[in-house]
């Protein structure tokens, strides 16, 4: 009987152990199944606000580089009313300011820039119509003794170094969300990860 009764013991003993594997790894299992939950969570949400900051950098780096090429038209249009002042070459005048005018309408947005051709067609006119007026400018009998028009030009040319400092700030924030994009495409129920790229100034290696 006592013999029995130990048999028994130790079934139990064995059972009771069996028990406490089982739910020792189920509760480890849901353990790591949260904790893995929660590290995608955190990583979505890490990304999700990596994404956002670049999107304003991006929206910033635009505003700055289209303002500064406004002033540079502005500054032409500026040159050109000095010379009017004395109604020297009317006709001319006229030419060139609607010359200048038609700039604006030509200039790529955020959109219609992934056309390369676009850019480039607005780079060379830019720089055609620039020539001309500031040719134009110095050909007028005061300029030697008017410094505002001296100025002005500074300004025109100074505004023409900083154009590819500013497509290269825009493309370096650019770049990065889109890469951030290629590498998180795998996050689930993210609007902002599934949004499109950026164009960008430089072209691929394979146009180049």
């Amino acid at each position: 009987m006592r013999q029995k009764l130990n048999m028994l013991k130790g079934q139990f003993s064995i059972l009771l152990l069996l028990i406490l594997i089982v739910g020792a790894n189920f509760i480890f299992s849901c353990k790591k199944r949260v904790s893995q939950e929660t590290e995608v969570s955190i990583s979505a949400d890490s990304i999700v606000t990596k994404l956002s900051i670049l999107r304003d950098s991006i929206d910033r780096a635009w505003v700055i580089m289209i303002n500064d090429d406004n002033e540079k038209l502005q500054y032409l249009k500026r040159l050109l009313d000095e010379v009017s002042y004395n109604n020297y070459n009317m006709n001319r005048y006229k030419e060139l300011s609607a010359m200048v005018d038609d700039l604006k309408g030509m200039r790529y947005d955020r959109e219609t820039m992934r056309n390369s051709a676009l850019i480039d067609q607005y780079d060379s006119a830019t720089s055609e119509v620039t020539r001309q007026v500031i040719e134009f400018s110095m050909n007028y009998p005061g300029y030697e003794t008017n410094e505002l028009m001296k100025e002005l030009i500074e300004d025109i040319n100074f505004k023409n170094g900083y154009v590819l400092l500013h497509r290269v700030h825009y493309d370096i924030f650019a770049e990065e969300y889109n890469e951030l994009l290629d590498d998180y495409s795998n996050i689930p129920d993210n609007e902002v990860v599934r949004s499109e790229k950026f164009p960008l100034f430089k072209l691929p290696p394979d146009n180049i």
